[in-house]
């Protein structure tokens, strides 16, 4: 008798379902936490254009130079969006910071949407800020962050 080795077809098939399976329970939960990484950009960004928003409501105004809109030194950009920093009338506070997503280039899930965080008065972007905007499933934001 022939000592046969290898695998039969339906053991082959065997494994190949086995390995859709798989596939298909990670591959969104993949996609989750790559949509939760780039939402943390968001949030750094904030951070960054905090310490500038603090500062310029020391001289008067939540933008820079004490305009009443944006100016070019009140946005950063990211990989994934751009920050910008917003008042009420007249560009007097409660500032606010506003993440808009790009529209390509990132999760399907983030695609244009955004985050705004009003600024409480001693600087806090979360609980005491409120996030006053948010077109983002709460799932993607940070825990600390959830309203």
């Amino acid at each position: 008798m022939k000592n046969n080795k290898g695998f039969t077809l339906i053991e082959m098939m065997i494994v190949l379902a086995i390995i859709g399976v798989l596939a298909a329970i990670a591959l969104p939960t993949y996609n989750d936490h790559i949509a939760k990484a780039e939402v943390s950009e968001a949030f750094s960004l904030a951070r960054a254009l905090k310490s500038k928003v603090l500062l310029n409501v020391e001289a008067g105004s939540c933008f820079n130079d004490m305009a009443t809109v944006v100016q070019p030194d009140d946005k950063v950009v990211g990989k994934y969006g751009r920050a910008e920093i917003g008042a009420s009338a007249l560009g007097k506070p409660p500032c606010t910071i506003t993440y808009t997503f790009n529209t390509t280039g990132v999760s399907s899930q983030l695609a244009g949407k955004l985050i705004a965080m009003t600024l409480s008065d001693n600087g806090v972007l979360a609980k005491d800020g409120r996030i006053t905007a948010n077109t983002v499933a709460d799932s993607y934001l940070p825990e600390a962050i959830k309203h």
